[in-house]
């Protein structure tokens, strides 16, 4: 293989490893503060919350030690108090005796925000107090995570709280590690209205928020995502079905819209086989224009003229995969970015989930679910990529067209070498995936195999060379 080749299937392989990189997270400051809420309380076992593993973990250590309870009174304090000046004519409401009552934060005392009950219950699932407490009254910039817990342990001192209520800084710094792993495995956030997703509270993002992130953002990924969470909740009585009934759906308009955009250059790229016997008489007129420069511009020209004669675009492939692979990108950002997702599993296996992680972290059933999908979309790939190629050449074969040259001989041992590369590409990112994004794969291997199948079955009808012209591409 030439050196130009190699290098430019490095390339390819590089820019797809960066440009899916390029997913971002739609997750909000309001989003993490939420999640951080959420992970606090949430049950670790043994009947203990996330943040009292943290503080028996840090007190089991000989020179670190923990806040005393006086401490997180002292925030949950701070934090009723700054809700109740900044979000004053913000309306809370909550249940007494069955019956929904509803008032202003400045028509409510601190005591009750922190003390046990209906009120209390209601306000650690408001956004108010979870955007208060570990961000910023206010903010909507993810610089601001923990500004307000910083400030308030350094005012501590100040306001009647001792070393021994403070605790160590390595305590901090631990529960601040723990807490932004959890926020950060979490890309799932993109939904058009707010909603719990598999008991995570979600800020809705509109189209218009989308193209904050970025120009695929808002084009593809928040579109995508959007026509995910629609159709999901339309059959919302099917359960987890119609969440892989949207997956589906929206495969088949994704795919759907990118055949219109590449149907002609798949029927030029298929119908060059009808030329082969006129290259191979070029490649004779030229037999050493692979070591002879002045040659290897001639047939360049002489070729050039042949695709010119029948419409055909040599670089139809190229063209393909390029767009194929700029849809890749916000497909892979919406199936990994959007909360629906959270609300299914495919027996037992979350769609969210990455596959690659469900298989190496066995954890019995839906790990196995997990590799059982990676082995169906690897095969589904491979026979939608080699299957076509595979009955073109045993048909060109048959017809007594197949290359003889040198230089066709190259060409066809480059091609081939660039489908195996593209599809171990495939195989290692589809390994990163998440779930949902490894069964849109397979519906879109499918659907690729169909319609390469259908459009060789249609140039194969008009293969008579006498009929050639007649059916050249428009």
């Amino acid at each position: 293989m030439q050196k130009k080749t190699k290098w430019k299937i490095a390339a390819l392989f590089i820019g797809l490893v960066a440009l899916t990189g390029c997913t971002k997270s739609f997750c909000t400051v309001q989003d993490k503060a939420n999640m951080m809420v959420t992970y606090e309380r949430a049950d670790a076992g043994n009947d203990k919350t996330n943040l009292q593993v943290i503080i028996e973990d840090v007190n089991k250590t000989d020179l670190y030690f923990a806040p005393s309870e006086t401490f997180f009174v002292y925030i949950e304090e701070k934090v009723a108090e700054t809700v109740k000046s900044y979000y004053s004519s913000t309306e809370l409401t909550y249940t007494v005796e069955g019956e929904e009552v509803t008032k202003k934060y400045s028509d409510i005392q601190v005591t009750e925000l922190t003390s046990e009950g209906a009120v209390r219950s209601a306000f650690i699932e408001s956004n108010e107090y979870a955007l208060t407490k570990y961000a910023k009254e206010g903010t909507t910039s993810l610089n601001d995570i923990w500004s307000n817990y910083r400030l308030w342990r350094n005012e501590a001192l100040n306001n009647g709280l001792t070393i021994d209520d403070l605790g160590t800084n390595y305590f901090f710094t631990s529960l601040e590690s723990k807490f932004n792993t959890y926020t950060n495995s979490i890309t799932a956030c993109i939904t058009p209205v707010d909603g719990v997703f598999d008991g995570l509270k979600l800020e809705g993002k509109s189209w218009g928020d989308a193209f904050h992130y970025g120009i695929l953002e808002g084009l593809l990924v928040w579109p995508i995502s959007a026509m995910l969470y629609y159709f999901a909740t339309g059959m919302h009585s099917l359960g987890v079905g119609g969440i892989i009934l949207s997956i589906f759906f929206v495969t088949l308009i994704i795919r759907g819209v990118l055949m219109l955009l590449t149907l002609k250059q798949t029927m030029s790229q298929t119908r060059m086989q009808e030329l082969q016997p006129e290259l191979e008489a070029l490649q004779a007129k030229y037999p050493h224009a692979q070591d002879n420069q002045y040659e290897k511009q001639a047939l360049a020209q002489e070729q050039m003229k042949l695709y010119k004669k029948y419409k055909i675009n040599p670089f139809g492939m190229i063209i393909t995969l390029v767009l194929q692979f700029i849809i890749f990108i916000p497909v892979w950002g919406a199936m990994q970015g959007s909360a629906i997702l959270r609300d299914g599993d495919l027996f037992g296996l979350s769609l969210s989930a990455q596959t690659g992680n469900s298989i190496l972290n066995w954890s019995g059933w839906a790990s196995g679910v997990a590799l059982i999908l990676f082995i169906v979309m690897a095969l589904a790939q491979a026979v939608g990529m080699f299957l076509p190629q595979f009955l073109q050449k045993r048909r060109a074969k048959k017809n007594g067209k197949t290359p003889k040259t040198a230089m066709m001989s190259q060409q066809a041992k480059t091609m081939k070498i660039t489908q195996i590369v593209m599809f171990c590409m495939i195989l290692f990112t589809g390994f990163m995936l998440p779930v949902a994004m490894a069964i849109y794969w397979t519906i879109a291997a499918i659907i690729t195999l169909c319609q390469s199948l259908i459009v060789q079955l249609i140039v194969a009808k008009h293969s008579d060379k006498k009929k050639f012209a007649k059916y050249k591409t428009k």
